[in-house]
This record gives structure tokens, C-alpha cells and sequence, in this order.
């Protein structure tokens, strides 16, 4: 991100330095419109595709579609099977799955599953949404385990709630189908999170 982003400041000294004719407004909010969200998308990407594992007090798995049979959705699964790998890799001694009751309860399933001891799950199934799930994780270090368009705005509430968190992205065994919704709604809800939170 700090490539493009020197290269946007690069051109606006530029600007600033030679004399252009003047952008009228009407232009000038058609940029702004456009330039943002793309700034923030690109932010959200190149966050995302880092892996910032260290040793920490729990991992966090945020919870996914649970399907209708209760097995787990992909990216649920994809979430589970990778904070699984980080837990037996000695990351961390806890998991703490974080959703709606009923992702917690599919997440706790595929952990008993893998062999993980009852001591080593914890469960969260108030974290219905990523501000509740960080909340309830005040005072720890964790490592938040989620698809990487979704980490830039863990590490935010994060932040903002005072808690030590590392993020990693899941590694996906597919392409998701309605990825591209995912990705562009994820950044209408950074924007959200950043204005109102």
C-alpha cells in the first residue's frame, strides 16, 4: 500500500507545484467518490494478504454461514481448519470460536473432531458480529484467524477496544462464488466501523 499511496501524494505535490487549470467541483467529488473507496480497497487487500502470526494467549476464529444440514460453509470450515494448524503448531493454548450459536456450535464440532481437549475451546456465541466478538476479548493477545478482506477491520476494533491482536488470513481451499460481494462489502463496512465505532 505505501507504493500507490507515494505515488498519489507524488502527483498531487506535482499538481501543487506546477500551476493546472482549475478542476471544477462537480469533478472533483466524481474523483473523490471513486479515489476512496479504491484507496480503501486497496488497503483492505494488501492488509489482508499478510500473515502476522506470533504467539499469543488464544486464537479467535470468527464465525461463517453455518449450511442449513449444520455442516459448515466454506469459509467457515476454511476459518476452523486454519486456527486449527496455528493451535497444533503451538501459537496459542486456547481457541476461542466467536458467531452466532449456531457457528460456534459447528466450530466447536470440527475442534472435538481434530482431537482438540475441552480445556483448550472456548466458547463465544455472543460475538455476533466483529465489534461484539472483539469486545469480548479485552485484555488478552490474540490472533484473529479470517478471510483477508476481513482482517483490516478486526485489527481496527481491535485498536480502538486496546487489545494486542495479530491477524492472519485463512487459507482458502477455493475461490469463493460471491467473493467480490464479500470484498466490496467489506468495504463499505471498514468505512463504517472507522466513521462510527
Amino acid at each position: 500500500l505505501s507504493l500507490p499511496l507515494a505515488l498519489v501524494f507524488a502527483w498531487l505535490a506535482l499538481r501543487a507545484w506546477r500551476p493546472v487549470a482549475r478542476v471544477s467541483w462537480p469533478w472533483a467529488a466524481v474523483g473523490a467518490a471513486i479515489g476512496a473507496p479504491a484507496l480503501l480497497l486497496l488497503h483492505l487487500l494488501t492488509f489482508g494478504a499478510t500473515d502476522y502470526a506470533r504467539r499469543a494467549d488464544a486464537i479467535v476464529v470468527f464465525g461463517a454461514k453455518v449450511n442449513e444440514d449444520g455442516s459448515p460453509s466454506l469459509p467457515l470450515e476454511d476459518r476452523v481448519r486454519h486456527a486449527l494448524r496455528l493451535y497444533h503448531d503451538g501459537v496459542a493454548p486456547r481457541l476461542v470460536f466467536s458467531g452466532g450459536p449456531d457457528e460456534v456450535a459447528c466450530m466447536v464440532r470440527i475442534a472435538r473432531a481434530d482431537g482438540v481437549p475441552e480445556p483448550a475451546i472456548e466458547e463465544d456465541p455472543d460475538g455476533l458480529n466483529t465489534w461484539a466478538t472483539m469486545a469480548n476479548l479485552r485484555h488478552r493477545r490474540v490472533v484473529a484467524v479470517s478471510h483477508y478482506y476481513h482482517l483490516a477491520r478486526i485489527k481496527l476494533c481491535a485498536g480502538r477496544l486496546g487489545i494486542t491482536c495479530s491477524t492472519v488470513p485463512c487459507r482458502m481451499s477455493r475461490g469463493l462464488t460471491r467473493e467480490p460481494y464479500f470484498v466490496a462489502r467489506e468495504v463499505a463496512a471498514f468505512a463504517a466501523y472507522y466513521l462510527l465505532r
